[in-house]
């Protein structure tokens, strides 16, 4: 494809679950599919759940180097395309293996870091109701060990953020004890997410589509010398150990207010 003489570098590939021509198929608007899907990857700011664009140069690069990677997945329905998920390619045979949902994708994106913004929907385990955390800021770090043969990694999430939708209503969403509450809620249903599709990443796909293998490259390079041609298998058997914190800044306007009048102070 780089000696094509019309050879686009700069455009960007996606992968169709279903007949690609189907998303571009779109009757009853005026709008072009191509600038529609082009609006919807500027929404990564605001998602965990879209991928930064890969353009064909890219793609090619990865192919050419053996890692496994994600495309960003479009589905047609309801008369209109959307993303829906990632596909995972393996970086050895450079096919396609399988696809990741929305959550699942969602949960790689907080292990990369590559998050601008989104969501976590998580429960008050005291109340069982449902709340809903933004992310506002976020940081995350990977850290590889290695102990002789064993090879392991740690991943290290930090997010502030606010409470932009809670049903608690017989809390006061002032209180700094509730907003503790529910950040220590949001980091459990985080971890769950995350372990729940590293355990598919690894045991069903063998693809680190995550970039474990940069960092091993970078702190341990005798290690990932040994263990590159055979990357996918280790990445298989590797330990990986989660802290994730989240904390609470914000309360947004989630019935604060409402809680205040029917709580009020004593005199």
């Amino acid at each position: 494809m780089y000696r094509e003489s019309d050879f686009r570098p700069s455009a960007l590939v996606f992968v169709a679950r279903g007949l690609a021509r189907e998303t571009f198929e779109l009757k009853g608007t005026k709008e072009i599919p191509a600038f529609r899907i082009l609006k919807m990857v500027d929404n990564q700011y605001k998602s965990t759940r879209i991928l930064p664009p890969v353009s064909l140069a890219k793609l090619l690069t990865l192919l050419q180097s053996k890692s496994s990677f994600l495309l960003q997945a479009i589905v047609k329905g309801g008369g209109e395309i959307k993303f829906a998920g990632a596909g995972v390619v393996h970086g050895q045979s450079g096919k396609l293996v399988g696809f990741l949902d929305e959550d699942e994708l969602g949960s790689i994106t907080l292990i990369t870091g590559q998050v601008r913004g989104g969501v976590v929907k998580f429960t008050d385990e005291e109340t069982g109701q449902k709340n809903l955390y933004e992310i506002l800021s976020y940081k995350s770090d990977i850290v590889p060990h290695v102990e002789g043969d064993k090879l392991s990694f740690e991943v290290r999430i930090e997010s502030r953020g606010r409470l932009s939708e809670s049903w608690v209503m017989n809390e006061k969403s002032f209180d700094d004890h509730f907003l503790k509450r529910q950040g220590q809620y949001a980091a459990k249903q985080v971890e769950r997410n995350i372990r729940q599709t590293l355990e598919k990443i690894q045991k069903r796909y063998k693809a680190d589509v995550i970039g474990f293998s940069k960092e091993l490259r970078i702190h341990e390079p005798k290690t990932w010398d040994k263990v590159k041609s055979q990357w996918d298998q280790k990445f298989s058997q590797a330990e990986v150990r989660l802290h994730v914190k989240t904390i609470v800044t914000e309360y947004g306007a989630s019935g604060s207010k409402v809680v205040e009048h029917r709580n009020p102070p004593g005199p």
